[in-house]
């Protein structure tokens, strides 16, 4: 009957027509099961290629790094150090051995940061390490003391006070190497910038302070800017170019209009002028800024005397 079934040659038929499509679907991934007996070879099969092709999650590298003190000696045996990766954020902590040598074992390939946590030592965060090819990396990483960096910092202030600015600058620079991730290291330099009046170097420095450490140094930049156009101002002023000096302290002002010591130096550049009316109208203003401070005082003091002996040679008759 028509419909009713498909003869034996039909079906054979089919069969033989679909062989195509299966060697297709097998191409294109897709599992097809005619039989229990097919389907158990076909899963085994998949099987035995996963195992085969499949990658291994468990990374091969490792990282074996010596570990010194900013002379060059190694740290004390224990300490302890902490690698992280930087995709995942993952922490792995491991302590030197009696050679100052700490290890890392298994690692996937990727970008990694060592720091130290010892006692003493800054933290010290170093720049990437990449791993990559089940290879061993070593390298050697520098954990300075807390005393020596304190002394660094401060002597390159110390130096910048004292316009050794050759001195100052290395020491700055010395103490961003020793610690990149450092905020006061930067801010240390950004001070010996902004004492010869090197501006944008001394911005570009408060701002990278202030991204390391955001709470500590988020007014750093205003401040800099301040004190390195305040160097500029100071170096017109020992050329006597007066109005170029009025005119940073202009600048200052439009930053900082408060700044009760911006007034102060402006007073003392029309002092030197003689025009005793602005520089007193100067530091009256910088007195109500700030009313404790005494030198304030004493140079309204001084300019008052200046000023008014200027008028009695003034108003002196000629013999």
């Amino acid at each position: 009957m028509p419909g009713a079934g498909v003869s034996q040659l039909e079906r054979e038929d089919i069969i033989i027509d679909t062989k195509p499509l299966l060697v297709a679907a097998l191409k294109e991934g897709i599992q097809l099961h005619r039989t229990k007996k097919d389907s158990l070879l076909v899963g085994m099969a998949a099987l035995f290629l996963l195992v085969v092709l499949a990658p291994s999650a468990e990374g091969k590298n490792t990282l074996r790094c010596t570990v010194v003190d900013e002379a060059g000696n190694l740290v004390q045996k224990g300490g302890e150090m902490v690698l992280q990766s930087i995709s995942t954020a993952k922490e792995w902590k491991q302590k030197t051995n009696d050679k100052g040598i700490v290890e890392f074992k298994g690692l996937n390939d990727g970008s990694y940061q060592l720091r130290g946590n010892l006692p003493g030592f800054l933290i010290a965060t170093s720049a990437p390490i990449e791993l990559a090819g089940n290879q061993v990396e070593s390298c050697q990483h520098t954990l300075p003391s807390v005393e020596f960096y304190n002394a660094l910092l401060q002597g390159a202030l110390q130096a910048a006070d004292q316009k050794k600015f050759a001195e100052a600058e290395q020491k700055g620079k010395q103490a961003v190497a020793l610690s990149p991730q450092e905020g006061v290291a930067y801010y240390a330099l950004a001070l010996t910038y902004a004492a010869q009046g090197k501006t944008e170097e001394a911005v570009a420095a408060a701002e990278k302070a202030a991204q390391f450490d955001p709470e500590k140094f988020k007014d750093a930049v205003a401040q800099v800017r301040i004190e390195s156009l305040r160097a500029q101002a100071y170096a017109a002023t020992e050329k006597l170019d007066f109005p170029a000096a009025l005119g940073i302290y202009e600048k200052i002002l439009s930053i900082a209009p408060n700044n009760a010591t911006v007034y102060f130096d402006i007073a003392l550049v029309y002092g030197n002028q003689q025009k005793f009316d602005e520089s007193l109208k100067a530091i009256d203003k910088a007195i109500e800024l700030d009313p404790e401070r005494p030198q304030y005082q004493q140079m309204k003091i001084r300019l008052q005397d200046l000023y008014l002996k200027s008028m009695d040679e003034a108003l002196e008759l000629p013999k």
